[in-house]
C-alpha cells in the first residue's frame, strides 16, 4: 500500500508541474490536491499505527506467549495515553474476575465431589452388605430408609449449588428494589418461630425498627432465615436467640444482626465459616453440609452490605450485616 501511495505521489507531482509548465493551471492544481490528500491520508495511517496498531500488535504477540505457558493472561503495558492505559485496565479487570471465577469453580466442583463421596460410598456398602446374603424383608426396609436419607442429604447439596449458580442473574442493580430489612426478618422470623420455639425449645426475641435498604426481599429473607437455622443449631435447649434491624442516618447504613447464647466460635472458626461446606467438629454429626453461611455470604456480596462476626466460646455468636441505608425511603416514613 504504501509503494503504491508513493507512485502515486510521484505521478500527481509530475504531472502537476507539467500542467503547470503547459499553462494549464487549473489541472496542475488539481494533481497537486491529490498530492496533498494522499500525503494527508499517509500521515493519518502513520499516526494510528503508531499510537495503536503496534501496541495492539505487541498484545497479540504478549497473549500468545503468555498462552503458551499458560500463566495468568494480562495485557502489557501500552503506553500513556489515557486510551490505552483505560483499555489496559478494563481487559485487565475481565481477566482478573474471569480467573476469580474459575478459581471459585475449581474449588467448588473439588468440595462437591469430596462431600458427595462419602454419603455415595456409605449407599455402596449398605447395598452390598444387603446382596451378601439372604435377609428379613425388615431388614431391607430399614436399610432402604437409611439409602433414602443419604440422598435426601445429596439432595440438599446439589439444590444449595444450584442456588448459588442461580445468583449470578443477580449481577446487575436492575434487580433491586427499595425494601425493609424489617420486613425479611418478620417474615422470617415467623417462619422459623415454630422449629425455633417448638420444636428445639428456645426463645426467640425480635427488635425490629425500619432500615430501608434497595435489594431482594425474597433473598434477604433467606439470609434471616439462614442466620436463625445457623443459631438455633448451635444454641442448646433453654437458650435465647435474637433478631435486630436498625437504620444509622449518621453513616448512612441499614444493619440486621441476629445473635444468639450458644457455643459461640474460636478465631479459626469464625474465620472458616463463611466457607462453602466448611463445618465445626462438633457440628460434623448433625444433619447440615455447611451451606447455610454460604449463601448468606453469597446473598450479602450480591447486596454490598459487609458481614461482621463476633463470637465468645460458651456465651454465643452475633452476626451483623450492614447495608447501605435508602434515606428516600426512611424520610417518606417520617412524613406518615
Amino acid at each position: 500500500m504504501s509503494l503504491f501511495a508513493m507512485l502515486v505521489i510521484f505521478v500527481s507531482i509530475v504531472a502537476g508541474i507539467w500542467s503547470y509548465k503547459a499553462g494549464k493551471i487549473v489541472i496542475a492544481h488539481l494533481f497537486w490536491a491529490v498530492t496533498i490528500v494522499i500525503l494527508t491520508f499517509l500521515f493519518c495511517y502513520w499516526h494510528m499505527e503508531l499510537r495503536f496498531m503496534i501496541p495492539l500488535r505487541k498484545v497479540a504477540i504478549s497473549l500468545h506467549k503468555q498462552r503458551k505457558k499458560e500463566d495468568h493472561v494480562r495485557i502489557p503495558f501500552l503506553g500513556k495515553q489515557p486510551v490505552l492505559v483505560e483499555l489496559r485496565n478494563n481487559v485487565n479487570d475481565l481477566l482478573n474476575q474471569y480467573d476469580e471465577s474459575m478459581a471459585q469453580l475449581k474449588q467448588l466442583s473439588a468440595d462437591t465431589s469430596h462431600e458427595l463421596r462419602t454419603p455415595l460410598s456409605v449407599i455402596k456398602g449398605k447395598i452390598e452388605i444387603a446382596l451378601m446374603t439372604p435377609r428379613e424383608p425388615l431388614y431391607y426396609q430399614q436399610k432402604f430408609e437409611e439409602i433414602r436419607m443419604h440422598v435426601d442429604n445429596m439432595q440438599q447439596i446439589v439444590e444449595a449449588i444450584l442456588e448459588l449458580s442461580r445468583f449470578s442473574k443477580f449481577a446487575g442493580p436492575e434487580w433491586m428494589e427499595p425494601i425493609d430489612l424489617l420486613m425479611a426478618a418478620d417474615e422470617a422470623c415467623e417462619n422459623m418461630a415454630p422449629l425455633i420455639k417448638k420444636s428445639r425449645h428456645q426463645i426467640l426475641k425480635q427488635k425490629l425498627s425500619f432500615a430501608p435498604v434497595f435489594g431482594s426481599l425474597d433473598l434477604l429473607t433467606r439470609v434471616v432465615s439462614n442466620l436463625l437455622d445457623n443459631a438455633s443449631k448451635y444454641t442448646p435447649e433453654g437458650g435465647t436467640i435474637g433478631v435486630e434491624t436498625w437504620s444509622d442516618i449518621k453513616k448512612q447504613k441499614a444493619y440486621l444482626r441476629v445473635w444468639d447464647t450458644g457455643q459461640g466460635m474460636d478465631e479459626y472458626a469464625i474465620q472458616k465459616c463463611r466457607d462453602l461446606f466448611w463445618r465445626a467438629d462438633t457440628a460434623r454429626t448433625g444433619g447440615g453440609y455447611g451451606l447455610g453461611l454460604s449463601l448468606v455470604q453469597r446473598i450479602a456480596e450480591l447486596h454490598r452490605a459487609q458481614m461482621d462476626i463476633q463470637s465468645t466460646i460458651g456465651k454465643g455468636s452475633s452476626f451483623t450485616l450492614a447495608f447501605k441505608l435508602d434515606s428516600n425511603a426512611l424520610s417518606d416514613y417520617d412524613t406518615y
